[in-house]
């Protein structure tokens, strides 16, 4: 289904859009407070991955924005997918029990910037297949060094 750009259900359908990444990334900011009272480390670890892997996806997009590499195959690098992975990856990993949630918030975001003509399925599809590995990584590199911290305090008890 496709929105008509000049309908009232348009304009509320693209402040949508534009709300849900800075509402994503009010959610992270509460979920790394909370997690901060009960384990400083691993926070500090998450947060510092979710701002590398922004960094990193700012890097492909300025690559790709002077190389014109999707353009090249008649697509669009999706930046707004790329956020919303570098954001829901963190949280999923924090509410482990509520992973699902994040990714239904993807699929949904990315189901509205489809309607709304902002990205194809194939932009979204190659961004994500390029971005969710680089923050997986990132993540990863976080939660590994905050389990060989935990075990150097344990060794030295």
């Amino acid at each position: 289904m496709i929105i008509p750009a000049h309908t009232l259900a348009f304009k509320i359908l693209h402040q949508i859009a534009n709300a849900t990444n800075p509402l994503l990334g009010i959610a992270l900011v509460v979920a790394l407070v909370l997690l901060w009272q009960r384990n400083k480390p691993y926070s500090a670890g998450i947060f510092l991955a979710t701002i590398v892997s922004i960094v990193l996806i700012n890097i492909i997009r300025v690559g790709e924005a002077h190389y014109d590499i999707w353009s090249h195959w008649g697509m669009n690098f999706s930046t707004h997918a790329a956020i919303t992975i570098a954001f829901c990856v963190p949280l999923a990993l924090i509410w482990q029990k509520r992973w699902w949630l994040f990714l239904a918030i993807f699929i949904a975001y990315d189901a509205l910037m489809m309607m709304l003509l902002f990205h194809s399925l194939a932009d979204i599809i190659t961004t994500s297949a390029l971005i969710i590995p680089i923050c997986a990584v990132c993540q990863f590199v976080a939660w590994r060094r905050e389990k060989l911290s935990l075990n150097a305090q344990a060794m030295k008890s």
